[in-house]
């Protein structure tokens, strides 16, 4: 397995781990992934150069970053 690290501008509030889970559908061979909610405070540009990272990575099958209302 390997091991990622994900560098936030910003500041992290809180890590949800919900660990290993079975997916919905297959994807790329794969039943189980492993989740992480993380939520964060940075600037506007911030999410869009996470999921430009999060692109490339090869351990992520998939990722959505939202705005949360306050």
């Amino acid at each position: 397995m390997n091991k990622y690290e994900l560098c936030v501008e910003g500041t992290v509030t809180d890590v949800d781990d919900w660990g290993k889970k079975r997916l919905a559908y297959e994807i790329e061979k794969m039943h189980e992934g492993f989740y992480y909610f993380i939520h964060f405070e940075s600037e506007p540009g911030t999410p869009a150069q996470i999921e430009g990272r999060l692109r490339i990575m090869d351990g992520v099958l998939r990722y959505l970053c939202v705005r949360q209302d306050a």
